[in-house]
Parts: C-alpha cells; sequence; structure tokens
C-alpha cells in the first residue's frame, strides 16, 4: 500500500455514504499527491443495467475541456502560429458575429477569458461530420454580443467553439483528431475520447435525472451536440487520467509519460496566471481567471482547476501547483454539486492543506432596493424575470439548465451585501449567488449575474 493510499484508505466508504445522501447514482475520484495517485468509485454507472462504478470507469468531463482545448491553442502559441492578443478575425477568415465591430475587436486572449462578449450558451445540433464546428462557426453570423468585447467577464461556451475551430484551421484536422494527435496520446491516456464510439468500448457512464423521491431516471441522450466537443460538450475520461491531463500542468508542460515536453513552462504558468480579477462578481465560478484555467481563493491557497456539466453528469478538476496535489471528481445525476463541494473540501484539505472557501452570510436586516434590480434578465438559453416577493424580491427562472419551465416558481432571493444575493434551487443542498451589475444606474441593474453568465436586463 503506498502512502497515500494508506492516508485515504477510508475514503471508499466516505464516497459511498456520501453519494447515497446526495442521491448521486456513481462516482469517482482520483487524488494525487506528489507522484503518488489514489483512486476509488462506488455506485452504479446506468441505473437501468446496474453496471457497477469503478475507478477505470469513464464519465464526461464537461467543460473541463476548456482547459484542454486552451491547452492545443498555447501549443500553436509556442510554436509562433498564434499569438494571444491577434484578432481572431484576422487568424479566422470565416468567422463572423451579427455585430460586425464586436466582430473585429474580439482577441484570442477575449476567448479564452470568457470576455468576448458572444452570446454563448448555444446548442444547436449541428450533425456529426468533422466540419460539424466549421458549420457552428458559421451560424455564429447570426448571434449578436451581450456585451462589448473585453468590457466584462461572462462564461462562454460559443467562445471555446471558435478556438477549437481555430485549433482545426491550423493544424489542418479536426478537433478530436488534433486532441488525440497532441494530448491523449503523449500523455499514454487510454480511456480518454471525444466520441460514442470510443466510449462504448470502455466501462461508461450515462447521464442521470433524479427526481424529489430521489429514483434516477437515465437521460435520453448520452451527450451535448458534437460541434460543441471543443467547448466540452463530447470528451470523457476516468478521474485518474483526468489527473494525468493535471500533473501536465502541475509539471510545468512536461508528460509524466516518457517525460516529453507538449507545452512550454512559460505557457503552462501564463495559463494559471490570473488575467482577469473578478472582484467577487456575484454569480462567477471563481475568483479571477487565467487562460482556461479557474483561479479560486481557497482556505490556505488559491485552487487552480476548473468544473464541468453535460447531460445528467458533472465533473470536478482542482489542483495546487505549488504542492504538486489536488483531486478530480466525476459524477452522473442527484445533488452532485453538494457531494463535490463536501469531498473537495475535505479531500483538499487533507492533501493539500487548502479548502473550499465558505459562501457569505445571508444578512436578512439589510435593506433591499427592490426598484433597482425589478425586471426581465436574458440571454441565450435563459430568461430570468426578477419580481417582488413579500419585502424583498425574487426570481424566476426560465433556462436550458433548470428544469423549472414552463412554469417556474419564485425562489427568494436574501441579500449578502453589496447587490448580491444567494438562491436556493429546489432539491438542491447548496445555494448559488446571483448578483446585479450597475445597480446605482439611473435605470436601474444593467446586468444579472449567476453562474458566471452575465444576463443583460432587456425589459
Amino acid at each position: 500500500m503506498s502512502t497515500l493510499d494508506a492516508r485515504l484508505r477510508d475514503w471508499p466508504a466516505r464516497l459511498a455514504a456520501l453519494a447515497r445522501e446526495c442521491r448521486v447514482p456513481g462516482a469517482s475520484l482520483a487524488v494525487m499527491a506528489g507522484d503518488e495517485v489514489f483512486a476509488t468509485a462506488c455506485g452504479v454507472l446506468n441505473a437501468r443495467t446496474g453496471v457497477e462504478a469503478t475507478p477505470d470507469s469513464v464519465f464526461q468531463m464537461g467543460s473541463i475541456t476548456k482547459v484542454w482545448t486552451t491547452t492545443l491553442v498555447m501549443q500553436l502559441v509556442d510554436e509562433g502560429k498564434l499569438e494571444l492578443d491577434a484578432r481572431v478575425a484576422e487568424v479566422l477568415a470565416e468567422f463572423g458575429l451579427a455585430d460586425a465591430a464586436a466582430s473585429r475587436a474580439i482577441t484570442l486572449r477575449h476567448l479564452l477569458t470568457h470576455t468576448s462578449g458572444i452570446d454563448g450558451d448555444l446548442f444547436v445540433d449541428l450533425g456529426r461530420g468533422d466540419d460539424a464546428t466549421a458549420r457552428f462557426v458559421a451560424h455564429l453570423h447570426g448571434v449578436g454580443v451581450i456585451h462589448a468585447p473585453g468590457a466584462r467577464f461572462s462564461y462562454c461556451n460559443a467562445g471555446f467553439v471558435v478556438a477549437g475551430r481555430l485549433v482545426e484551421v491550423l493544424r489542418g484536422a479536426s478537433f478530436d483528431a488534433v486532441l488525440r494527435e497532441r494530448i491523449i496520446a503523449p500523455l499514454g491516456l487510454r480511456a480518454t475520447g471525444t466520441l460514442p464510439e470510443q466510449a462504448i468500448l470502455q466501462r461508461a457512464a450515462v447521464g442521470h435525472f433524479v427526481d424529489p423521491s430521489g429514483a434516477a431516471h437515465v437521460v435520453p441522450v448520452w451527450s451535448l451536440q458534437h460541434s460543441n466537443a471543443p467547448a466540452g460538450a463530447t470528451p470523457f475520461t476516468t478521474a485518474s487520467e483526468l489527473l494525468a491531463f493535471a500533473r501536465l500542468h502541475v509539471d510545468d508542460g512536461v508528460a509524466a509519460a516518457g517525460g516529453t515536453r507538449l507545452l512550454s513552462a512559460a505557457a503552462a504558468r501564463l495559463m494559471r496566471t490570473r488575467q482577469i480579477e473578478l472582484h467577487g462578481s456575484a454569480g462567477a465560478m471563481a475568483d479571477a481567471w487565467g487562460l482556461g484555467w479557474e483561479l479560486q481563493d481557497g482556505v490556505g491557497g488559491t485552487l487552480v482547476g476548473h468544473s464541468g456539466v453535460t447531460i445528467g453528469q458533472m465533473a470536478w478538476l482542482d489542483v495546487v501547483p505549488e504542492r504538486r496535489a489536488g483531486m478530480a471528481l466525476l459524477t452522473n445525476g442527484g445533488d452532485a454539486p453538494a457531494l463535490a463541494n463536501r469531498v473537495r473540501d475535505a479531500v483538499l484539505r487533507e492533501v493539500a492543506g487548502v479548502g473550499l472557501p465558505p459562501l457569505p452570510a445571508v444578512d436578512d436586516t439589510l435593506p433591499i432596493e427592490a426598484a433597482r434590480y425589478l425586471g426581465v434578465y436574458e440571454r441565450a438559453g435563459a430568461r430570468i424575470e426578477i419580481v417582488a416577493s413579500g419585502a424583498g424580491i425574487g426570481a424566476r427562472i426560465r433556462a436550458i439548465w433548470f428544469s423549472l419551465a414552463p412554469d417556474p416558481p419564485t425562489l427568494a432571493l436574501r441579500p449578502i451585501g453589496g447587490d448580491r444575493f444567494r438562491l436556493s434551487f429546489p432539491n438542491a443542498a447548496t445555494d448559488t449567488i446571483v448578483g446585479f451589475a450597475d445597480a446605482a444606474a439611473p435605470a436601474g441593474a444593467r446586468f444579472l449575474e449567476m453562474q458566471g453568465r452575465a444576463h443583460p436586463r432587456v425589459a
């Protein structure tokens, strides 16, 4: 038994107990400390078949893929084929938006830091061909922006599809092929892939919707649209192989398998260097953003990581590079965020001495100037109506990420200060932070921010 195995020997039982409590059908956890890796899993991959989850099971990694896509981009930067502050339209002639001025202004750095302004949660079925990403970029010609490029942060899936298309054009191959050639194969990853016909050769998880009674139901599709692969729609992996990718970055671009350098040390460090401070921006998923990576100020140190959401599956990757420690957690349904908060905080404290920051406390004595916030806020895939509710305000949300339509309830917003509020979703053990930008403007708030997205006020 390795030293790390001995330190974490109670985690198989702990993970299983927490997963049951959070109604998560299946979960896989891998932890690294130095050169050692510990892995365990619990539950089932598919509630219909009852197939057991094991450490070699594959789950979808979702938006953690964005760090892989950024790595492919930075390889091109290393080779002098791209510049971070190059205007995308000057490199990718096919790129354009409904807003011509924004199209000309957007840079590669804007894409990688979610500051492009593209109205970005676009999920359209453009087929399975190798040209799917190209067709997605063509689709953007009818899409607008929700803010001027560089003006603010708003999490943008579409921007990473554009970045993936840049990779395809400059490498002369599909995103799937470049990812395999430039990262998957050099790292010696045997289970990681992007296509369902690859996943079926593995012990593969499916997503689940867990109803209020606790019953798990398999979702009707295995993945999101193929065109969105560079943003995280299709890639899958095991928890241990996800850590092998993380180790590449922890070791500043050198692959543990064979010692091959896949990325310059300068590029690897720049990716985890703070590019944009979010200044506690309400609803943001981090305190700052690097290139691809989220940066979170934890208790005792900074966490470098990313999370991912697909249809019924969620994933988390966290590392503390200076301590060469971290963890990956993959799940397939239930209240996975509640499970992740408890597992991540405990494991990271044990192996890296860094804990998750607590949510700001509610202060119901704070006055609420409701008129500053009331109205309708909308972007692609989400519409949020802020209404008066009792002595305060509430939110009625219709969004692709939540099963609250067609008649969503009014969810109370409880103040935490600074035009920010805590919101509790039904059947979720963890709260979401919601906030309003430019709330002091004469006409009231210009944006509602939630889960990293800026929602412009439209009415």
